[in-house]
């Protein structure tokens, strides 16, 4: 069998080498900036390593002994329950990434701080904005669902999130959890969910921000701001008023030289006011729009196909508590995305959304916690596409209407039980009942956690997989699963090393999946397949020494996904992938960090030739590094930066790769620089 970089070679199109032009010319931008940062540190006479309890003592807003991780922080976590949870009490089968380490890995797309969880692998066509695709434990991004605070976010009419306009900026947090999950999140969840939490400005020690600009290679630039405060110690403002935002832009050239610039714009409010302590609300927004050229694959390259990307969401909230017993929560949620271009014919597409979603939270006994939901969710499709001077178009409206119930009771000290159920009514593909049951046990003196989870989910069939313009589906049925899994967490050294386990297997039956191609009418064939399963194993790994300002982290994941009726393998589901990272600060002002992931065993894919023709071929293995850093040039009394000096490698070994399809590479070597000003 061939291997990816054999394949283009045939088609005239060489392999970069591993030292090029382009590789040398990063490293003169890069280097001399990272030498800049070294020596200002050493004349600052901060050279030497500084003990966590010593950075501790002059720490800023974000404390400079202890490391940031993407699991330590936050406290809580919402995805695994909706409600508010220790996240030492949840599975490891549950991940957060805090903000703090968004911040210090230089991390600004959503997808990019995805890649190195266990359990996921994330595909890009061809940079930035462009169509981004999120597999979790095997499974497609139309069987995930993606929300920010509690609000799904657009499907669009593709179904798939357009995670390539996801970016990090103004998120406290990112929640993700693994596994079937409908009976908390309805139709869509049966991989998982993914909670992207916006900063609450009522929790800002201060009123503060920032603003930042970032160069770098293909010929890269990024520009934002960050806000986060509130009024409780604004003169002749009302008290209790929390604003944070956040608003970007980037463009770039892109790698592959002709028609592959992008550029992609950003912002994300968040409003909270506090009435008193029993009545609260809540303003949540996000806009976006991105422009992008579509360069084709390397053996079929284009010059003047091309897309955009733009939509929008508001949605307000309130929250009451009756006593201590009992709190309540209802939203509203509209949302709207648009995407049009030129591939293949002119193409128009639409999806406006609607959700309607309250909750009930009641503490039965001390011991004894209920939940209780109502969720109303439509969306509007709208489908035009010009090929040739023909027009064709297609709508659809999908809606359904949700009660579910979740319990969770603490049966003896360190052992809790958990189950809930919830029933979904759709306007087209009938009804579906989905459950789930977990359990947990902690085991005190070893520091052992123990977890078991049975649950059930459900698909509806996407707006897409029934297109008449595209596919001749006759008789779709919702997809259903029930997924399993079994946890373990360690805690170690007095709680510096945490260590996870989960063993999963998800099965799915009817499954929709391509047939094959009707020649009569010119279009593909979707239908049921008769079940598919991914199964796996998901490691974890994190230590946290005491006596020094850094962390090592480091996660593992081996599954082997198939469609059972045929024994072929599900598309972009590697059997390896692995992911070991540190961060080190250095002493007050200079940190640096690196990572390193390997993906491996990620099967075949299509490489289509000028003449129609095509092949089998494999997908190479490939390492992928990225080495950062950022100096802290002057602080203000209380602590916090002025000025903020950062640089970044991204594919520091020059991987020649593709995550969407053969033929269509990743980026290469780069380099970025960038300053943020603080205030």
């Amino acid at each position: 069998m061939k291997s990816v970089n054999d394949s283009i070679t045939r088609a005239g199109v060489s392999a970069r080498t591993l030292l090029s032009v382009k590789f040398l010319r990063a490293c003169g931008v890069f280097i001399p900036a990272l030498g800049l940062l070294a020596s200002a540190n050493v004349f600052a006479g901060e050279g030497e390593d500084v003990p966590a309890k010593d950075a501790a003592a002059v720490s800023a807003p974000v404390p400079k002994g202890e490391a940031k991780t993407a699991t330590k922080l936050p406290v809580t976590v919402v995805v695994a329950s909706r409600t508010e949870q220790n996240i030492e009490a949840v599975s490891p089968a549950v991940s957060v990434i805090s903000g703090e380490f968004l911040q210090s890995s230089q991390e600004s797309s959503v997808g990019g701080a995805l890649v190195s969880q266990p359990g996921i692998f994330v595909s890009n066509v061809s940079g930035l904005g462009t169509a981004t695709s999120l597999f979790i434990r095997g499974l497609k991004s139309s069987q995930a669902v993606i929300m920010l605070d509690g609000r799904r976010l657009n499907a669009t009419t593709g179904g798939q999130y357009e995670l390539g306009t996801l970016t990090t900026g103004n998120l406290s947090s990112i929640q993700i959890m693994r596994g079937s999950s409908s009976t908390l999140y309805g139709s869509q969840a049966m991989a998982g969910a993914i909670e992207l939490v916006a900063e609450n400005g009522l929790d800002a020690e201060r009123s503060g921000g920032n603003v930042y600009a970032e160069l770098g290679s293909f010929a890269t630039r990024t520009y934002g701001a960050e806000f986060s405060g509130n009024t409780n110690d604004a003169e002749g403002l009302p008290e209790n008023i929390g604003l944070s935002m956040g608003v970007s832009y980037s463009e770039t050239g892109g790698w592959r030289g002709a028609n592959n610039n992008s550029d992609l714009t950003t912002f994300l409010p968040r409003i909270d006011w506090r009435v008193s302590d029993n009545l609260s609300f809540n303003f949540v927004a996000r806009a976006y729009e991105a422009h992008y050229g579509i360069p084709g694959s390397l053996t079929m390259p284009s010059n003047t196909d091309w897309g955009k990307e733009q939509g929008f969401l508001v949605s307000p909230e309130a929250k009451f508590s009756f006593g201590e017993r009992v709190s309540a929560k209802a939203l509203y949620s509209y949302s709207q995305s648009k995407q049009e271009g030129e591939s293949s014919g002119t193409y128009f597409g639409q999806d406006d959304a609607q959700q309607i979603s309250m909750q009930v939270d009641v503490v039965v006994l001390d011991n004894l916690h209920a939940s209780f939901g109502y969720e109303f969710l439509q969306d509007e499709y709208s489908y035009k596409n010009i090929y040739y001077g023909m027009e064709n178009s297609a709508a659809a409206v999908t809606s359904s209407n949700s009660v579910w119930a979740r319990a969770e009771w603490e049966a003896i000290p360190d052992l809790s039980i958990a189950a809930g159920t919830r029933y979904t009514d759709t306007n087209n593909y009938g009804d579906k009942t989905t459950f789930e049951v977990a359990g947990s046990y902690r085991i005190e003196p070893t520091g052992t956690s123990v977890f078991a989870k049975v649950s059930t989910g459900f698909r509806t069939p996407t707006f897409m997989d029934v297109c008449p313009i595209w596919y001749i589906a006759p008789g779709l049925n919702p997809e259903t699963s029930i997924s399993y899994e079994i946890g373990v967490k360690q805690s170690l050294l007095e709680g510096q090393l945490d260590v996870g386990a989960t063993l999963f297997r998800i099965d799915v039956n009817d499954m929709i999946n391509y047939l094959g191609y009707d020649a009569a009418t010119g279009k593909s064939i979707m239908g049921n397949v008769k079940d598919a399963r991914t199964e796996g194993l998901e490691l974890s790994v994190e230590w946290n020494p005491a006596a020094f300002a850094f962390n090592v982290y480091g996660n593992a994941t081996i599954q082997n996904a198939e469609n059972r009726s045929d024994d072929n393998r599900l598309t972009n589901a590697p059997r390896f992938t692995a992911t070991v990272g540190a961060e080190w600060q250095v002493n007050h002002d200079f940190s640096v960090g690196a990572s390193v992931s390997y993906v491996a065993d990620r099967g075949q894919g299509s490489i289509f030739y000028p003449d129609y023709s095509s092949e089998i071929v494999d997908f190479d293995n490939y390492v992928l590094g990225r080495v950062y850093g950022s100096y802290v040039i002057g602080r203000y009394e209380d602590g916090r930066e002025m000025i903020t000096l950062t640089a970044r490698l991204e594919n520091i070994f020059d991987q020649d790769y593709a995550t969407y399809n053969v033929g269509y590479p990743s980026a290469p070597f780069g380099a970025f620089v960038g300053v943020k000003a603080s205030f």
